[in-house]
């Protein structure tokens, strides 16, 4: 323990004591005591007995450290900023690796500068977890490959551009990313014209009249053209009518059946079906 020597040595003085005095009235040497007045390191025990022959407290006698409020804050702001630095380090870190994820997915085809740019805006918008399941699912949906395995450079860049739109549809319920994803399906089944505004409508619409999503994906995985997935939505539809109003005649149906495939804009089927 480091002693405050100046503070020993007044009160040494004030009792008229020499160095000898002092070192019998605490019951030590002579040299501990010329040893504790020259600054030397002592032990607790020393510094209480010496306390002792003063009759204060050995906390009197060790050395006050001088706070400097401008160090204080210069402290704090630099660990502050070797905080920012890690967390700079470590959000770097994690970007690597999710354009390494990303990368593995795209055999031949690697993200440049831009594309790590855009990962790091999506990491400020949603958690890495809901990135990389988007990644996973932009694969499986939207990603297509030669008859070498090598990825087709068109679908690398729209499905990596899916990804924002993933996380989004992520966050509306287990029901929208249903629909988002047999949506995802279809493209790869229907070659040429493919109006996804619409499809996404009507795929909202058939759920609204009780449609099964099993039966959806069935559908999305079996058509070959958009005729054939209209046609397929219209037989699901009729069916799920005529298992929930029996009692509706032919043309009631098909009238239904019509406003629910009219136009893209309906918000919900909720506002189609109204009878009971």
């Amino acid at each position: 323990m480091i002693p405050d020597t100046e503070k020993v040595r007044k009160l040494r003085l004030s009792r008229g004591w020499s160095q000898e005095e002092l070192a019998v009235v605490a019951s030590t040497t002579t040299r501990t005591v010329q040893r504790l007045e020259s600054g030397k390191s002592t032990s607790l025990e020393t510094l209480k007995a010496i306390a002792s022959a003063f009759e204060i407290d050995f906390h009197d006698l060790l050395v006050v450290p001088v706070i400097d409020p401008l160090s204080a804050e210069r402290k704090q702001i630099e660990a502050q900023f070797e905080q920012r630095e890690r967390e700079r380090v470590l959000h770097q870190e994690i970007t690597s690796r999710l354009v390494e994820y990303w990368n593995s997915k795209t055999p031949g085809f690697k993200l440049n500068h831009e594309g790590h740019r855009s990962l790091e805006k999506w990491r400020r918008e949603f958690s890495d977890g809901e990135i990389m399941e988007a990644m996973d699912i932009a694969e499986l949906q939207y990603l297509e490959f030669d008859r070498h395995g090598q990825c087709i450079a068109e679908s690398v860049e729209h499905a990596f551009e899916k990804v924002p739109a993933i996380c989004f549809v992520g966050r509306e319920g287990p029901e929208e990313r249903d629909i988002y994803y047999i949506r995802g399906i279809l493209p790869k089944r229907i070659p040429g014209y493919f109006d996804d505004a619409r499809a996404i409508q009507w795929l909202r619409n058939a759920r609204g009249t009780d449609v099964g999503i099993p039966d959806l994906k069935i559908l999305a995985a079996g058509v070959y053209n958009w005729t054939q997935f209209r046609a397929g939505l219209d037989e699901l539809v009729n069916a799920a009518l005529r298992a929930e109003h029996a009692d509706f005649c032919s043309p009631v149906r098909a009238y239904f059946v019509d406003m629910i495939f009219a136009t893209p804009h309906v918000e919900s089927s909720s506002q189609i079906i109204l009878l009971s």
